[in-house]
């Protein structure tokens, strides 16, 4: 799992599909990219899902 204090630069191109889970808590960011390789990123309790969810799709296309 990749956490704040790491960075992970990802094209917006390269996500095939993401999705926010809420099993590990606080929750963590889902990423699928296209070359089948798949990140999970922690995520804060004050992050809004619904936000991410927006912008990820917005800049990717790709659906929750």
């Amino acid at each position: 799992m990749t956490k704040a204090n790491e960075m992970l630069l990802i094209p917006w191109e390269a996500i095939a599909s993401f999705r926010v889970s809420r099993t590990v808590l606080p929750g963590a960011l889902l990423l699928k990219l296209h070359s089948g390789e798949g990140y999970a990123i922690a995520l804060a309790s004050s992050v809004r899902p619904a936000e991410i969810t927006k912008e990820l799709a917005e800049m990717t296309g790709a659906q929750a």
